[in-house]
């Protein structure tokens, strides 16, 4: 495994390791994968990032902002 797979968040005092393309749902307390819309480019992230406006990712689990496309 790779050294950033080994990046953890500590969150209340909860330890997680979300890949690229997730987020940790705060409140359920787990990795979820980013909606359409938004990416996540880095490991142990509590949010997603959005797209520009008037830009969309075609799916879910993006992971990088270049997945982000105009309409």
């Amino acid at each position: 495994l790779s050294s950033l797979l080994l990046k953890r968040s500590k969150i209340l005092n909860l330890t997680v390791n979300c890949p690229i393309g997730y987020y940790l749902n705060i409140s359920k307390k787990e990795c979820q994968e980013c909606p359409k819309g938004f990416y996540q480019d880095s490991e142990a992230q509590t949010e997603c990032k959005s797209c520009p406006l008037g830009m969309s990712t075609v799916g879910k689990r993006s992971q990088n902002s270049s997945d982000c496309k105009g309409s």
